[in-house]
């Protein structure tokens, strides 16, 4: 049995995979909704410079509701959005 942490890593890297293979673009985008949610700290610093490598070649929009770790990681001032 998987933890959901390990769950949430093979689930975001099948999707890397997935986006490599079905785009005709070299240069694509990928939408990503709080991908880090069950991440430990240290999972989580390998997912993020992973991104980092990712985003020289493709756009990523990404969504979190923590305000800090994305602040912490990846330091760009995240947009609040209020709750509606």
């Amino acid at each position: 049995v998987l933890s959901a942490g390990t769950l949430d890593e093979v689930y975001l890297s099948f999707r890397f995979a997935l986006a490599d293979v079905v785009t005709k673009s070299p240069h694509y985008f990928l939408l990503l909704d709080d991908p880090f949610t069950h991440f430990d700290r240290e999972r989580l610093e390998g997912a993020i410079s992973l991104l980092k490598r990712i985003s020289e070649m493709h756009q990523i929009i990404w969504w979190t509701k923590d305000a800090k770790q994305a602040r912490e990681l990846t330091g760009i001032e995240p947009t609040i959005l209020p709750d509606i």
